[in-house]
């Protein structure tokens, strides 16, 4: 019902119905309804007036951004107010702790907010998870959710994180390896794409990636 308002009031209202959520951000955040309201109020308001929703979030971020509907919020946040001093912060504690950082990046809902990161995000927020995907770079290629993200690193990470992920990728028994794993295939997928790759020379030498590059899903 308040989600409505926030769509076509005038820049007054949001800002009273911002002002209600005040001191009711994780209830909000966790409720399947008023996770809308935080979201609009997010996308439609100045970055400033929503900059206390990433302030009440930050003491429990870890949590709210492996949270169904937490994810979302998270995302918005760095999507729409990336450059605000609360939204770094959030962003910061996420990913201070490296172990936690792959974590997030292997979590079902976690790994959208890394990906919003990697597309909105500050370039040292990106190199940092570059970094904490070369920790494991094949396992992290042929996992569920973390594939995901490397997606998005290859494609919005600094030409130099770029180059060395590639580069690992495109070994010979690295990229075999993947093209038949069922979520490595996705990443294959994207790395037959990127500029740095020699497609058909790599499928020459590759039978597996041959068979990618043939498959309906690459035409």
């Amino acid at each position: 019902v308040v989600q409505l308002p926030t769509q076509t009031a005038k820049p007054a209202v949001g800002k009273a119905i911002a002002a209600e959520l005040q001191g009711h951000v994780k209830e909000a955040t966790e409720s399947p309804h008023a996770n809308y309201v935080l979201q609009k109020v997010i996308e439609q308001l100045s970055s400033a007036t929503s900059s206390f929703i990433a302030d009440e979030l930050l003491v429990n971020a870890q949590r709210f951004a492996r949270h169904r509907f937490g994810c979302r919020i998270v995302c918005r946040l760095v999507e729409h107010c990336s450059s605000e001093e609360s939204t770094q912060k959030l962003i910061d504690t996420l990913l201070e702790d490296r172990e936690e950082a792959l974590d997030l990046c292997k979590h079902n809902f976690g790994h959208h907010v890394v990906q919003s990161v990697l597309e909105h995000g500050d370039a040292r927020h990106k190199e940092i998870i570059a970094d904490v995907l070369r920790h494991d770079l094949l396992a992290n290629a042929r996992h569920r959710s973390s594939s995901y993200v490397l997606e998005a690193a290859l494609l919005h990470c600094s030409t130099k994180d770029q180059e060395s992920l590639v580069h690992f990728l495109v070994q010979p028994h690295i990229v075999a390896e993947l093209a038949q794993a069922d979520f490595g295939v996705f990443v294959v997928r994207t790395l037959l794409k990127h500029p740095f790759v020699d497609a058909e020379a790599l499928a020459r030498t590759v039978p597996a990636v041959a068979a990618v590059m043939s498959s309906s899903e690459m035409q």
